[in-house]
């Protein structure tokens, strides 16, 4: 196995057209230095498309090996390499002591305990399971397949309903109260109560294919892999606040306390945003293919599932 890599790049704002109702700030002046950024290459399984994080480690989901991967996050050693017991696990979740993968190509979910990659069982869901999402008790599952999302008892795996979610669902999120689901192919994102499951929202927030949701306490962030931009959209009624172009098909979203970053999947990029206003837009290269993004509080994790690696980046002090 390959020792991980140390890459120090210097990044250079570009100049965005920013389309922007409810938010308000000044183009990004082009061309301006900023601090640097660190970058750990880390190899784990082959194709990871999606992380999560236990509070101490980082999860990779490696769809083409059909395992996981978790490594510290202090300095990414590996921890170990665990069987899903499915086909192609595409995401992953952490309930607050096991890890869940969603495995596509059994329409199956796996749970496995995250101080040791036990399994601890297997259960079906729909057909071609890709997102997921844990509500504090239960496990909600888009079925690209077949449509639905399945919502499964996180204590036991027992089904407790599976519900229509629209044109191919993918991306699924939580905020607290509600459950966000975005279509791989159509342009609707709906919005689910989580404590019955009843539709309460269709949004069509710009854009279609909606992977990668982020959201900020107060704002989702829906990234549009076919137009490649991130819509900014008040969780509470649904308004739009703005809505920001980034890198080529953005993938993964995630929210650092501050900045909201992208994962570019065709340009190989990471975009990151001012959570504030959209403003001071800052886009930079990594590894081949990124797909999944997570913060852990220190650092962003990025999964590059063309280079079978995944990408620690942190901003150094000017």
């Amino acid at each position: 196995m390959n020792p991980p890599r140390t890459v120090t790049v210097y990044i250079l704002s570009a100049l965005l057209l920013r389309i922007s109702n409810g938010f308000s700030s000044q183009p990004a002046a082009a061309e301006q230095l900023h601090p640097p950024v660190t970058i750990h290459s880390f190899p784990v399984g082959v194709t990871p498309y999606a992380l999560t994080y236990d509070g101490a480690n980082i999860w990779t989901a490696n769809f083409g090996s059909w395992d996981v991967t978790k490594l510290r996050a202090s300095d990414g050693t590996v921890q170990g390499t665990f069987s899903v017991g499915g086909i192609n696990p595409s995401n992953l979740t952490f309930d607050g002591a096991n890890i869940w993968t969603t495995n596509e190509g059994t329409n199956t979910v796996t749970k496995l305990r995250a101080s040791d990659g036990a399994q601890l069982g297997i259960f079906p869901v729909g057909t071609a399971p890709v997102g997921i999402a844990y509500d504090g008790a239960n496990l909600w599952v888009s079925n690209f397949g077949d449509n639905t999302v399945t919502e499964l008892r996180a204590s036991d795996g027992a089904v407790l309903g599976t519900l229509p979610a629209g044109r191919v669902p993918w991306g699924v999120i939580f905020d607290g109260a509600d459950i966000w689901i975005g279509s791989n192919s159509g342009s609707r994102v709906r919005k689910l109560r989580s404590s019955d499951g009843k539709l309460i929202a269709t949004l069509e927030p710009g854009g279609t294919e909606h992977r990668g949701f982020a959201f900020d306490g107060s704002t989702m962030w829906i990234a549009s892999s076919s137009n490649s931009i991130v819509t900014a959209v008040r969780a509470r009624d649904g308004w739009i606040q703005g809505t920001f172009p980034v890198g080529v098909a953005p993938w993964g979203v995630a929210f650092d306390g501050a900045q909201v970053w992208t994962a570019n999947y065709f340009g190989s990029s990471v975009t990151v945003l001012r959570a504030a206003d959209g403003g001071d837009p800052k886009t930079f290269s990594v590894e081949a293919a990124p797909t999944g993004i997570i913060y852990d509080g220190t650092s962003i994790w990025v999964a590059c599932s063309g280079s079978n690696t995944v990408n620690k980046i942190t901003l150094k002090s000017p």
